[in-house]
């Protein structure tokens, strides 16, 4: 366009009714708003693509329902976050905890290497039913070991938690929202195959064995 519009100007000189300067400065003002919409429709087309989704962090809080009383739960998923799990901690809130998701089922023991918060330790059967608690000392490496051999999810709750709060064994964790918080830290729902319609029901066991 600029190119056609000078040529027009040298060979029509009469054609033109301002100076050729002001010409190559109207060229020049136009060719920077044409590049400036360029730019913002650009921006534009950048802002309205989806954003990729942010993984949250292994310090992340989930509010999940055990027996209808909601807990903050950090996941702990990976080798690495499942072997440091709550080591070296000075404190934890009362109603805070962390879950321990394993891959598949299958028999558990955990200790209490450089754990320094009096703890209990609860196993669960991968319907999300509560089966076994135990309570651990600070500092104490005794394996605590679950009579169960199909235990996939361990959630470790400041010591004394399950009492005060009448949760037993027959509870169920809730599911739906443990797969949600296992999307939200990037880890696919299918990888850990529990039980959803069983838990589902809602109703306690009435029997931990």
């Amino acid at each position: 366009m600029r190119v056609i519009l000078l040529i027009a100007v040298v060979f029509q000189p009469q054609m033109v009714k301002f100076p050729i300067t002001s010409v190559i400065t109207f060229l020049q003002v136009k060719t920077s708003y044409l590049i400036a919409g360029l730019v913002l429709v650009s921006l534009g087309c950048s802002g309205s693509s989806p954003k990729s989704t942010e993984v949250e962090p292994a310090s992340t809080y989930f509010p999940i329902q055990l027996d209808g009383k909601v807990v903050y739960m950090q996941l702990a998923l990976t080798s690495e976050e499942i072997q440091r799990g709550l080591m070296f901690r000075k404190e934890m809130g009362e109603h805070d905890g962390m879950l321990f998701v394993f891959d598949n089922p299958g028999p558990r023991s955990f200790y209490m290497r450089n754990t320094k918060i009096p703890l209990d330790v609860a196993y669960f059967t991968r319907d999300g039913v509560l089966r076994e608690i135990y309570p651990m000392y600070p500092l104490d490496e005794t394996a605590v070991p679950s009579r169960r051999q199909d235990v996939q999810l361990v959630l470790e709750m400041n010591q004394g938690w399950f009492r005060e709060n009448g949760v037993r064994p027959g509870a169920r964790i809730d599911l739906e929202a443990v797969t949600l918080a296992l999307q939200a830290r990037g880890m696919p729902p299918t990888r850990y195959q529990f039980a959803m319609e069983e838990n589902r029901t809602g109703e306690r066991v009435a029997s931990a064995d």
